[in-house]
């Protein structure tokens, strides 16, 4: 089994080579590693250019429309079983990263998505605590489309499964991970596992899909449009996005101190929910 690899950058040229040496250290090594720039300003192209002399990596798109138009032209050029994509601030925490997931592939041979866990980092890379996403002891896998949290960069798809969803909607900034990856889960066998951690996700202040940031609320709000229908969950998240905009219009120190409150109670209510109210 051939397993392709996304990377896509831009400007993290401080993360980069934590994230390459991670995939170039794998004892696995049937691999396809597909690399992109976003017109980078900060020196990342020099060190790709390196990797990728080194290990026969390609560099196959150096401007796109977002991060989602990048990851889909390299997924739609890349050859391998298993495809992924490993954002260029993240990093396999183990050399048998790969290994591992091919062997659950190798023993569970219907299964197309493989889902699985790691670490928050900080940005020196230290690991913070275990990732935890919309776990909830009561719910099952067909309430996949109330759950939608996945840790992106340990999870792994078959690629069919990226051909029959027509790639990821380039119309999310935040959310078109969880979107694809949904709609991957509502439509093809998926194992959840979490407790199996390969991945460490970093935690740096500029990461697009964590923060309580008005238009990614608006964002999540679109997002649950599509599974959902104009329904509460619609209607609340608007409401929350409403709150949060006003909100940042007070001093800094102030809104950030509201709005992680606000986050607390979201989440908190989600989780003893089920998630049917939303989370943000």
């Amino acid at each position: 089994m051939k397993v392709s690899i996304i990377v896509p950058n831009r400007n993290y040229a401080n993360f980069l080579p934590v994230c390459l040496d991670s995939i170039a250290s794998q004892t696995y090594q049937n691999i396809e590693v597909l690399l992109a720039d976003g017109s980078s300003e900060d020196g990342s192209l020099g060190i790709l250019e390196d990797y990728s002399r080194r290990y026969d990596w390609k560099i196959f798109s150096l401007s796109d429309k977002g991060q989602a138009d990048a990851i889909n032209k390299g997924l739609s050029i890349a050859t391998g079983d298993i495809q992924c994509w490993l954002n260029s601030d993240d990093y396999f925490l183990s050399n048998k990263a790969l290994e591992k997931v091919v062997e659950i592939y190798q023993e569970f041979s219907d299964l197309d998505v493989v889902s699985l866990g790691g670490y928050y980092t900080n940005e020196n890379g230290y690991w913070l605590r275990p990732v935890l996403l919309n776990t909830h002891p009561l719910q099952r896998q067909t309430d996949i489309a109330f759950r939608g949290a996945f840790l992106q960069p340990a999870t792994f798809w078959k690629r069919h499964v990226f051909e029959e969803l027509n790639g990821l909607d380039s119309t999310y900034r935040f959310s078109f991970d969880s979107h694809f990856l949904i709609r991957a889960g509502q439509r093809f066998n998926m194992l959840l596992d979490q407790n199996i951690k390969i991945s460490g996700y970093r935690l740096h202040g500029s990461n697009l899909s964590v923060g309580v940031k008005p238009e990614r609320i608006k964002e999540l709000a679109e997002f649950n449009r599509y599974f959902f229908g104009f329904g509460f969950r619609y209607l609340y998240l608007n409401f929350i996005a409403a709150i949060v905009s006003f909100i940042c219009l007070f001093p800094n120190a102030i809104s950030k101190k509201i709005n992680y409150v606000i986050y607390l109670i979201s989440n908190l209510a989600s989780f003893l929910s089920l998630y049917r109210i939303p989370s943000i």
